[in-house]
């Protein structure tokens, strides 16, 4: 058994040691991934070792420098989203690069509570001929350890700082938030959020909102925004609470309305302004309009240019208002 089993595990777990550094300076070198490399190299178990030691400690040594050349790997294949303005994309990116350093950390702290010198006796010939010595051994495993905590705390922090700014578009020195719960000191109210696409609603200098469109590119960089005067005696920051709005496009996003509304009459009517854009020209124009009910629902029609705004009753009835391509009523 020793001569036929356990001396060529040896000589196999040296040359095994070996490929991994060769794909490690390949990697380095050509800064390429190695992914397939190491999936080839894991096709080469040893179930005869397996058979003698439920847990070796080579196998887990490989299974280190493995996963840190597929956390190495990850880092490149990634290289193109550096360049990219697409956050969602890059924090994909770094998600997965994350995974890999979760599992590399798992590995060498695994490695780390294990008993070194005393395992080492069991595989002096592979500790010595691969790494020199057990210390050597037991200091490759600590730093591998510690870059793996170093690049998962990076990476948590990277992952934040990117999820944060998905919250926000940047405008110059502004920054119109994407969500509602905003502070009461926020100049910006939104009142439509369209996940992923557009966001529309108040923003007030003082007592006196205006309007603003944006639609949300994957950057958080204003690719199409207006901003436009709404009834200034209706949509003030004390009728917040009442105030609503909807938005409609055409199906290529080549045109976009936004109905700012009150779910409470002023005087004897529901006050809103209904504002038309272009994506191309930008704001087309904004009107002040009423109704006799609270706006529900808003639909455009692309064969006819015409928009219509659905209206209903407190006791259900339902009525439509048509405004042609200039924001004129249809009668």
């Amino acid at each position: 058994v020793i001569e036929k089993e356990i001396k060529p595990l040896k000589g196999e777990l040296v040359a095994r040691d070996i490929e991994i550094n060769k794909i490690h300076q390949h990697l380095k070198k050509d800064s390429v991934s190695v992914r397939q490399e190491i999936a080839m190299l894991r096709a080469k178990d040893f179930p005869g070792l397996r058979k003698i030691d439920p847990h070796p400690l080579p196998l887990q040594v490989f299974a280190m420098k493995e996963a840190e050349l597929e956390f190495a790997s990850q880092v490149v294949e990634n290289r193109p989203l550096r360049d990219s303005l697409n956050l969602p994309l890059q924090i994909e990116g770094l998600r997965k690069e994350m995974k890999y350093a979760i599992a590399l950390d798992s590995i060498a702290s695994y490695l780390v509570e294990r008993n070194m010198e005393d395992e080492s006796a069991n595989y002096h010939h592979f500790v010595n001929t691969a790494f020199g010595s057990p210390a050597y051994l037991k200091t490759l495993v600590r730093s591998t350890k510690e870059l793996a905590l170093r690049e998962k705390i990076h990476r948590e922090a990277a992952i934040k700082r990117k999820t944060d700014a998905l919250r926000w578009i940047v405008n110059g020195a502004d920054s119109i938030p994407l969500f509602f719960e905003v502070s009461a000191a926020s100049r910006f109210k939104p009142l439509v959020l369209l996940e992923a696409k557009i966001t529309a609603g108040l923003a007030f200098a003082d007592s006196v909102g205006v309007g603003y469109f944006y639609t949300i590119h994957p950057a958080r960089k204003p690719v199409l925004s207006a901003s436009y005067p709404v009834n200034k005696a209706a949509f003030k920051k004390r009728y917040l609470s009442v105030t609503k709005a909807l938005c409609t496009q055409d199906e290529k996003g080549l045109v976009y309305f936004v109905l700012t509304f009150q779910e409470a009459k002023l005087g004897d009517k529901y006050q809103a302004t209904l504002t038309k854009i272009y994506k191309v020209e930008g704001l087309a124009w904004s009107v002040d309009v009423a109704f006799d009910q609270v706006a529900t629902e808003m639909t455009f029609s692309v064969e006819s240019s015409e928009v219509s705004v659905k209206t209903k009753s407190s006791i259900g009835e339902v009525f439509v208002t048509t405004f042609n391509r200039d924001g004129k009523l249809v009668k």
